[in-house]
């Protein structure tokens, strides 16, 4: 009777132990079936800068709606890539994206604290014609921000003395050729008013 109930303990212990290598063994499988290989950025890629060795694959779960493309390091970023952004299809091309900001041009804006603009990568221009009675609002906007200048015309923010100045008073953008010259033209009408995109 003894020797039964050992017998029953062990074969009840063998088959939990089978019983749990079973359920680990699946379930081991089924995590691997839920993932997927994505590429996320490991620094701030900036748009038209070819992405090489600043991303990193990670495995994510197979529901997220997100895909990278299978190798990352030959393409170009169409757009600035967020460090610790998910690499998906729109935001790479196989060659620099086409630039069509071909045309450089400064123009004067009403003050802006220079911390405003620090991040920005494209603004909006905003001024306002007034002719015969009539006011007509000139709008600009997708301009690409090269530069900041303070009212001197030193970059803004690059000296530390007692003549400089935190508050931008121009700005270099870059469009087509066509924005540029009405631009050019409208700043006739007054102070443009920067608008934040």
């Amino acid at each position: 009777m003894k020797l039964k109930k050992i017998m029953i303990a062990f074969f009840s212990a063998v088959l939990a132990v089978f019983l749990l290598v079973v359920v680990y063994t699946q379930m081991d499988k089924a995590t691997k079936l839920k993932t997927k290989t994505v590429f996320i950025a490991t620094e701030t890629i900036k748009s038209g800068e070819r992405i090489g060795q600043r991303a990193i694959q990670t495995t994510i779960d197979v529901s997220a709606p997100v895909e990278s493309p299978e190798d990352v390091s030959n393409l170009f970023a169409t757009i600035t890539i967020p460090k610790g952004c998910i690499i998906t299809p729109e935001l790479v091309a196989k060659t620099v994206y086409e630039d069509v900001y071909t045309t450089h041009i400064v123009v004067k804006i009403d003050p802006v604290p220079l911390e405003v603009l620090k991040a920005a990568e494209y603004i909006g221009l905003l001024n306002v014609e007034t002719s015969n009675n009539q006011t007509r609002t000139n709008v600009f906007e997708h301009l690409r921000l090269v530069k900041l200048y303070d009212q001197a015309g030193r970059i803004a923010g690059k000296t530390a003395n007692e003549y400089s100045s935190n508050l931008v008073s121009m700005v270099e953008i870059a469009t087509d050729n066509e924005t540029a010259k009405k631009i050019k033209e409208k700043e006739k009408a007054g102070v443009y008013y920067v608008l934040i995109e």
